[in-house]
């Protein structure tokens, strides 16, 4: 069921891994994929990333 409602391997293990982590039910479950937590909290933390090497790198050239 529910790698039918994901895009991809990496997502179905982190939907996975957060529902552990949070006791989450069926129920919970959908909703969060529904919300696409996984693309907001995933790809902001990227983003993040991104974010502090770019920094990063601009101080290492100067």
């Amino acid at each position: 069921m529910l790698m039918s409602k994901v895009s991809s391997k990496e997502e179905y293990v982190w939907h996975l891994e957060k529902t552990l982590e949070h006791g989450w039910s069926v129920d919970d479950l959908t909703s969060q994929v529904k919300s696409q937590l996984y693309e907001r909290q995933v790809v902001a933390n990227k983003i993040s990333i991104l974010k502090t090497d770019c920094l990063l790198n601009k101080r290492i050239l100067l």
